[in-house]
């Protein structure tokens, strides 16, 4: 499978290290989320890093990080079968602010849940912070559900509140 997303309107691709460069402007167009998120502006390694992250006991043949429109429009980090076999996990969902408030979250995420669905998947799994309640109102209108409230440490052992959200993705739940 060449990409694991598709959507008419949008060029949606695996990342290759030759997006390195514009995956880091794109995160540098909103340096008030990584403020939110890690307590600090972007790393000037922020791309990079996102390339290579990966819980631990998966290889990169279970990463598919997306680019739409060659970053111009945005970045998706998704790990397939974590924390099991039948989950999936969304790392990033990060679009550009003009991206923002036109559905096109709602969109990428129905079709993810969909794909999840359609390749054997039950469920889409992902964290937010408490301090982004702009995200947490997409989740929800997704169909996500609250499973527990952590405390998370940043790269910079900074804290931060976040939500651990599911949202099933079996026939009867997958078409919100």
């Amino acid at each position: 499978m060449t990409t694991i997303l598709e959507l008419s309107d949008h060029d949606i691709r695996r990342a290759t290290d030759a997006d390195v460069a514009a995956i880091q402007a794109l995160f540098e167009l909103d340096p008030a989320y990584f403020e939110m998120k890690n307590g600090a502006p972007p790393r000037p390694t922020e791309a990079r890093q996102l390339m290579g992250l990966l819980p631990p006991d998966l290889t990169l043949d279970h990463k598919h990080l997306l680019v739409i429109d060659d970053a111009r429009t945005g970045v998706l980090d998704i790990v397939d079968s974590y924390p099991d076999a039948t989950t999936w996990f969304l790392g990033a969902i990060f679009l550009a602010p003009a991206a923002r408030g036109h559905g096109l979250g709602k969109r990428l995420l129905d079709t993810l849940a969909r794909t999840i669905r359609d390749t054997g998947g039950t469920a889409l799994r992902l964290i937010v912070s408490v301090q982004n309640p702009r995200a947490r109102r997409l989740y929800d209108r997704c169909g996500f559900r609250m499973i527990s409230r952590l405390t998370q440490t940043s790269w910079n052992d900074s804290l931060h509140e976040v939500d651990m959200l599911e949202r099933d993705v079996t026939a009867s739940q997958a078409e919100t």
